[in-house]
């Protein structure tokens, strides 16, 4: 691509973009003084034709828009909009939806790549424990950090590693493995341990780390490809204190090189009954995640030596068939390894909110003006009213996008935020999310028009539910009522009524003249062709098109009917009274609708 092929492109999708922006704020309707854009109506008529059972286009969705800006305009007018439930419910609702955009959509995207560079590497590592638990008391754990920091020193004066573990570690297998822990890769280690293996150099000493266990340090000898999974079968026999065990497992191996079947020898003689089933088969592992006598002569055997002779590990006398190798994994099981390590990693349960946090302090360039201030204060003893204050008095406290907050602006966050069983550093980075979370929503509003659009929808949702419920929905006819509406849709009131024929959608009235047109020709492909939808019956009275097909009188007009109707029996009143008080609120709707046209005599700006 050229530079000037390139200019022209980013061009065109600048001015797509400026085109697109400038057509979402076109007025298109005006209802006293209020008037709606085009954006926020696209918005709606996307996500209400997604949801609808039947086709609905945009002229005929501008009828119902309408009708819905009426109620808004009439909510406003009576005050709803200024009550304290309003209000209260209002709020509850943005902070709500603005959780959903306050999210890395990516970060899991990137645990996950780091999840496979780590799958695809194996760490060779030594480490020396201190144990201390979790529930400790501050003198103890005192004492162990200090044990761990003596030998951390030691090493770094260069005293052999294996040495100082074999004296100082209090991991039980220390005695006999000098703190060696062979080759690893990723979800073989508490995440903590882990993060140290893969983000400390060959050859060096980490720093002191914490887990569930205790005091850490750890050295990392080598790195290497990870060496890939083997899948085998095996036929095992319990160790004896006799030779017994030994001169079974070398008769069945005697048998195999005869030509015996193996899964068949596997059901019928192993004592590893749990494999047995299978003939044998076990799933696939790799090295580090099974005993070592047995990884070894499975990872020796191959397609040209696919059978191990008779090895013993602390299990037993085992003989290995080899099944399959791969160097990579499955997607399916980077999946459930991914979905695995979210739920062993705390951190993860929020990163997408704590990585969104982390970018937005970037952006908005946030610091702390007053970290030790705040620090001391929430450290000290004093009653919390006392803390409020003292906060209060800060002055420049924060600094967030070239604004400054002062201790006023901040001090709530900071006693609502604060967690006493936290470090200081994790509570200001709580404190300073709280505050980014709140500046962002102000921001919200302009970079995101989907945000936009649905808190305003959500916000009138509220009042048109309001004005809905008192004028509408809240109203119940009297028995003469239900019997005019009974008597005046016999055909809405029946059981087996059927339309035969074709139900005919259209864009605009002018596709509906011309498919009537061409219907009357029996020009029945050009008819199709001009309609969007065309859906043929016949259709049952009680499926999806109910509202397309009965009663006439609420009929779509953008709808062309291409059949006749076949009445079914009548139903008695009483089982269609839930029917029948659906079709009074829609006559009441009708109804209101059109006095609310008749007082505020809404003007389109547009046409469809």
């Amino acid at each position: 691509m050229t530079k000037k092929t390139q200019a022209t492109l980013i061009l065109s999708l600048t001015l797509f973009t400026i085109a697109n922006a400038q057509k979402d704020d076109k007025p298109i309707l005006r209802i006293d003084n209020h008037v709606a854009t085009y954006g926020e109506f696209r918005h709606m008529y996307e996500q209400n034709k997604a949801s609808a059972l039947t086709p609905i286009s945009e002229a005929e969705y501008f009828d119902l828009f309408t009708a819905y800006k009426l109620k808004v305009v009439e909510a406003h007018a009576l005050g709803i909009d200024t009550t304290s439930s309003y209000k209260a419910e209002k709020e509850q609702y943005i902070n709500e939806l603005a959780q959903g955009y306050l999210v890395d959509s990516t970060a899991y995207d990137r645990y996950k790549a780091r999840l496979v560079s780590r799958l695809n590497q194996e760490v060779h590592a030594r480490h020396i424990l201190v144990s201390v638990l979790p529930s400790s008391s501050p003198a103890d754990t005192v004492i162990a950090y200090q044990k761990i920091e003596k030998a951390r020193q030691r090493v770094l004066s260069g005293e052999d590693f294996a040495r100082v573990a074999a004296e100082v570690s209090e991991d039980p297998s220390a005695k006999t493995n000098s703190g060696d822990l062979g080759y690893f890769s990723a979800l073989s280690m508490v995440s903590q341990f882990e993060d140290m293996a893969y983000n400390t150099p060959i050859g060096s000493v980490s720093q002191i780390f914490r887990t569930r266990f205790g005091y850490h340090i750890l050295k990392v000898d080598d790195r290497r490809p990870w060496e890939g999974e083997v899948h085998v079968a095996h036929i095992m026999k319990f160790p004896s204190k006799d030779n017994t065990a030994k001169q079974t497992i070398d008769s069945i191996y005697t048998l195999l090189k005869s030509g015996a079947d193996f899964a068949a020898t596997a059901t019928k003689l192993s004592d590893d009954k749990g494999t047995a089933v299978k003939g044998g088969e076990l799933p696939w592992f790799e090295r580090g995640r099974i005993l070592p006598e047995f990884a070894e002569a499975a990872f020796n055997l191959s397609d040209k030596k696919p059978l191990s002779q008779p090895i013993l590990s602390r299990a037993g006398w085992h003989i290995i068939k080899f099944l399959g190798r791969r160097t990579e994994r499955p997607t399916d099981e980077i999946d459930k390894l991914f979905e695995r390590m979210k739920q062993r990693v705390p951190e993860l349960h929020n990163l997408p909110t704590s990585s969104y946090m982390a970018s937005l302090a970037k952006t908005y360039n946030y610091k702390w003006l007053r970290a030790d201030s705040i620090v001391n204060i929430m450290l000290s003893h004093d009653a919390m009213d006392s803390k409020t204050k003292r906060i209060e008095t800060l002055v420049d406290a924060a600094t967030i996008d070239s604004k400054n907050l002062s201790g006023k602006d901040i001090a709530q966050k900071c006693i609502r935020n604060w967690n006493a069983q936290a470090l200081p550093s994790e509570n200001l980075t709580a404190i300073r999310d709280a505050l980014l979370s709140d500046y962002e929503k102000t921001q919200l509003t302009i970079k995101s028009s989907d945000y936009r659009y649905t808190q305003k929808e959500y916000s009138e949702g509220l009042l048109v539910f309001e004005v809905s419920s008192n004028n509408i929905w809240n109203t119940q006819p009297d028995s003469a009522t239900i019997a005019q509406i009974y008597a005046s849709n016999p055909n809405r009131y029946s059981t087996g009524s059927r339309f035969e024929g074709k139900i005919y959608f259209c864009n605009s009235l002018k596709d509906v003249a011309k498919v009537k047109k061409y219907l009357a020709k029996k020009n029945i492909a050009k008819a199709n062709s001009l309609a969007y939808k065309v859906v043929e019956g016949p259709i049952n009275q009680g499926g999806s098109y109910d509202d397309v097909l009965w009663p006439a009188s609420q009929r779509s007009a953008y709808v062309v009917l291409d059949g006749s109707f076949v009445s079914g029996t009548t139903l008695p009143i009483e089982k269609c009274k839930a029917q029948i008080l659906t079709d009074y609120q829609q006559k009441k709707e009708a109804e209101y609708v059109s006095r609310l046209r008749e007082k505020y005599k809404p003007k389109a700006l547009v046409k469809f």
